[in-house]
């Protein structure tokens, strides 16, 4: 499916499938089925379609139903989210890491250009690492190269 929302490309044909989750089968006419995809540029979103009784049906004229689908763009923290409750752990981990269980960690959100986020997958690939922890990684190494030990940065 190919839509533009918000002046943004959304294609499941190009973009990546992180993983999917559904409610019965398509002889069933409240059937649907989610799958969570990441654009090129790293934003997410869902892909929904379902049968005539699920969320994702469509109007088909006067008292007429029928099955449809839809894109929902979502936020990194609601796919995170999502993603928590629909799919497996080592798919959600692959994508966005381990849960931080010890509250050590902050998530943020930015913007880089296509270039520099495909270089990071290719290179978390690489260490077998999700993005989010390679690029948290990265970071932490930078900052450590310009904090002392007593937390001041270091003159340059």
């Amino acid at each position: 499916m190919k839509r533009i929302i918000e002046k943004k490309l959304y294609d499941t044909d190009t973009d990546t499938e992180i993983g999917g989750n559904g409610y019965s089968t398509p002889n069933d006419f409240r059937h649907f089925y989610e799958r969570l995809y990441r654009r090129s540029n790293g934003g997410y979103y869902l892909h929904g379609e379902g049968g005539p009784l699920s969320k994702y049906s469509v109007s088909a004229g006067t008292n007429e139903i029928s099955g449809g689908e839809k894109i929902i763009p979502l936020t990194p923290a609601e796919a995170r989210d999502w993603a928590a409750d629909n799919l497996d752990a080592d798919d959600y981990i692959k994508e966005f890491g381990a849960p931080d269980e010890d509250g050590n960690h902050v998530t943020v959100t930015t913007k880089i250009t296509t270039a520099a986020y495909n270089m990071f997958v290719t290179d978390a690939s690489a260490v077998d690492m999700s993005v989010e922890d390679y690029i948290g990684l990265l970071i932490n190494s930078m900052l450590q190269r310009v904090i002392d030990i007593n937390g001041r940065v270091t003159p340059r």
